[in-house]
């Protein structure tokens, strides 16, 4: 085999240790050496970013879970990032909290939040009654009306009615909360 090879891009004269491999060609060498190619695959990447980006969007969206496969492992196999990973978080903990809650606010971010926590709770094998009729600023826990379907409570309320009859006081505030407008109407 010939110790050296001409690149048809830069004009040089160059070894063919210089050049990649292309089976198809009849030296098993590309035409370009790999500077050339180098440059231009850097050319093309920053002339077609928002090709590239709705590419692998797709790809993720087709492939979501190898993803999640690949990105749980990294983050098992290497737990220096876990720590950066919580470092950042709570570092950044107020702008993360003001973000989500900006995203939340827009129809994606209603749809796929709603989508979450139906699934959250399909999988958990409970079924909210009802959406979250309070507002963001109220944290809400779900409580138990049975084995299978929850209610949404105040967590300062539901925390108030800790004890053994917790289940029958959550019931008659439910009852006066949500029901007071719909017995008071018969």
């Amino acid at each position: 085999m010939k110790e050296n090879k001409f690149c048809k891009k830069c004009n040089k004269l160059k070894s063919t240790s210089d050049f990649g491999t292309n089976k198809s060609k009849k030296n098993g060498l590309t035409f370009y050496c790999r500077d050339c190619t180098r440059i231009y695959k850097k050319e093309w990447r920053s002339n077609n970013k928002e090709h590239i980006r709705i590419y692998y969007r797709e790809w993720r969206d087709n492939n979501r879970e190898k993803c999640n496969k690949w990105q749980h492992e990294y983050i098992k196999n290497n737990p220096d990032y876990q720590i950066y990973i919580k470092d950042y978080s709570l570092k950044n903990r107020e702008r993360i909290n003001l973000n989500s809650k900006k995203w939340r606010q827009t129809e994606v971010g209603r749809e796929k939040n709603l989508s979450y926590v139906s699934g959250y709770y399909r999988n958990k094998k409970w079924i909210p009654l009802m959406d979250n009729p309070f507002p963001d600023e109220i944290k809400v826990e779900w409580h138990h009306i049975n084995n299978m379907l929850v209610i949404p409570l105040p967590r300062i309320t539901h925390r108030k009615m800790l004890g053994k009859n917790h289940v029958e006081l959550c019931n008659n505030w439910i009852r006066e909360y949500y029901l007071s407008d719909f017995i008071s109407e018969y």
